[in-house]
């Protein structure tokens, strides 16, 4: 359909420009259950619900957005599925119930020769070392100095917000909501998304007060969980990311070195990754494996996430074909199995293991999901860990999210999380211009949405619960496992390059047989390899 047929087809009415990018269309909610023909030739779109319903005088009025997002006006053709999430909206009236927003969004992509991954150079790497990057460093252009943000208020000191974001959250926990209204309001006269790292610390949160004080922590989560961008623009915010900090270059070569290594001269390597997403740690992999002396062998990765409200299955569905795409171009024997579910029901049966496969357990940076004792009395972060024993791998890579926040304790949970998410807004600050639009998704899609649920929400909603990697160490120790040591010209290399070619404030260091990346000298990251031991503790 054109959109003007779509639209006689399903009666609504066009607001907005129909030559922006994004066309806003409101509808009356009985069109959602009309019938509409839909082409077979169209590519899989996503379409999420956030629609609201009014009451009035008994009559419920319902209205809705439908965002059609980069799709050319005389070209739009109905999506082959549909996924309706129920999500609330923050901004509405206690007398305002919730029903769905949609939003229409493609999800074409593809990882092959893709240059916002790049994972063919990152296999060149891990096939002939780190000497191919040294190579290249005298090419490298140094870092542009970042433009300063955009301030269109005063600009306060960052004693001044930082001591009124700690004021605010006093009154919040003392539950004095008069005074945390009349605080937050002195923060919104200086906190932007747009401004300085200091002011753009303070709006996300200042929202994460305001979202606690109103109870709607758990929705607001809910909501942006459900409504992310698609996966090519999340992509393209990675590659910018991946360019000015070396943590997650790092963390997939520390991983994938030992991946190689592990399964030299096997005809089969089974990767179970915890927390896949978009998978894009396995391009490189797979290129590497295709240039193996003597043919790669054949690839089996089981990829698990959490289970979400909607799109779970379908997201890693999009990721395995992805993966699969890749690994045909280049030759590997591939096969992905997806699981969405609870971690701590993933055992060794589940897996089906082959006798003549190399098992590989890989967790980056996801592990701070799973509850723990003070959560549930099950301890998933026990069972999961049990398990991954019982699967006996031949190595258990484990990078993990170092922070202190993980308390029942708000305050003490605030003040940790303020003083962790001030580093990482100024390394961004320091490292990409204030104006840059992938940023500000990272700030907000990623960084903002973290600060809402560590601040927002409790219980079982509170999804951001990272530890340090001593707490890491005994928790894995105690299920049986046995650290490896690192290898020590990977600790003399990697910090070399990191210095040379990224801003000198990263760092790259070692405590015991842990590899830890960090900002101005506060851990963001911690890597280890572990092998399953004689038996375990528990």
């Amino acid at each position: 359909f054109s959109m003007e047929s779509l639209a006689q087809n399903m009666n609504l009415d066009f607001t907005g420009n129909p030559d922006a990018k994004k066309t806003y269309i409101s509808y009356e909610s009985r069109s959602l259950t009309r019938s509409v023909n839909r082409n077979q030739e169209a590519p899989p779109m996503r379409i999420i619900s956030h629609a609201h319903s009014t009451s009035d005088g008994g009559n419920r009025y319902k209205r809705a957005a439908l965002v059609l997002d980069s799709i050319s006006n005389e070209n739009l053709r109905w999506p082959r599925s549909v996924d309706i999430a129920t999500t609330r909206d923050s901004t509405m009236d206690s007398n305002v119930s919730v029903s769905n927003q949609i939003i229409v969004e493609s999800e074409v992509l593809s990882y092959v020769k893709n240059k916002d991954l790049n994972a063919e150079m990152y296999a060149n790497v891990l096939n002939h070392g780190l000497d191919v990057i040294k190579a290249d460093l005298s090419k490298i252009k140094p870092p542009s100095a970042p433009s300063k943000g955009r301030n269109n208020q005063k600009l306060a000191t960052t004693a001044d917000l930082i001591s009124l974001l700690l004021s605010c959250a006093q009154a919040v926990s003392a539950s004095n909501a008069r005074r945390a209204q009349e605080i937050l309001k002195e923060i919104r006269q200086d906190s932007s998304p747009y401004g300085s790292d200091v002011q753009r610390l303070a709006h996300y949160f200042a929202e994460g007060l305001v979202a606690r004080l109103s109870g709607t922590g758990g929705q607001l989560f809910t909501a942006l969980s459900s409504n992310r961008p698609s996966a090519a623009k999340m992509l393209k915010a990675h590659h910018l990311f991946v360019e000015i900090c070396p943590f997650v270059k790092v963390s997939h070569y520390f991983a994938n070195r030992a991946i190689v290594k592990a399964a030299k001269g096997a005809s089969r390597l089974h990767i179970v990754d915890y927390g896949i997403l978009y998978g894009l740690q396995w391009p490189g992999l797979i290129s590497a494996l295709a240039e193996r002396e003597g043919g790669p062998p054949s690839l089996r990765i089981t990829g698990i996430e959490l289970p979400q409200p909607q799109n779970s299955s379908e997201r890693l569905e999009m990721t395995g074909r992805c993966l699969a795409e890749y690994a045909r171009t280049y030759g590997v024997p591939f096969e992905f199995c997806p699981i969405a579910t609870d971690w701590q029901n993933v055992d060794v049966r589940t897996l089906q293991k082959r006798p003549d496969e190399i098992l590989v357990v890989n967790s980056i940076f996801r592990l701070r999901h799973l509850f723990d004792e003070t959560v549930l009395a099950s301890n998933p972060r026990e069972v999961v860990l049990k398990n991954i024993f019982d699967m006996r791998p031949k190595i258990f890579i484990q990078g993990i999210c170092n922070g202190n926040y993980n308390t029942p304790f708000f305050m003490s949970r605030f003040k940790e999380a303020l003083t962790l998410f001030a580093s990482k807004f100024d390394m961004l600050e320091t490292t990409i211009s204030s104006d840059n639009q992938e940023r500000m998704m990272i700030e907000r899609e990623i960084m903002g949405k973290a600060i809402l649920n560590i601040i927002a929400c409790e219980g079982q909603e509170r999804v951001e619960r990272p530890e340090t990697y001593r707490q890491w160490q005994n928790r894995v120790q105690k299920a049986g496992f046995v650290q490896i040591a690192l290898d020590q010209s990977l600790m003399r290399d990697v910090p070399t390059i990191v210095k040379r070619k990224y801003n000198k404030n990263f760092s790259i260091d070692q405590h015991g047989c842990w590899m830890l990346l960090g900002w101005k000298g506060k851990v963001f990251h911690g890597l280890s390899l572990w092998k399953p031991g004689n038996h375990s503790i528990n």
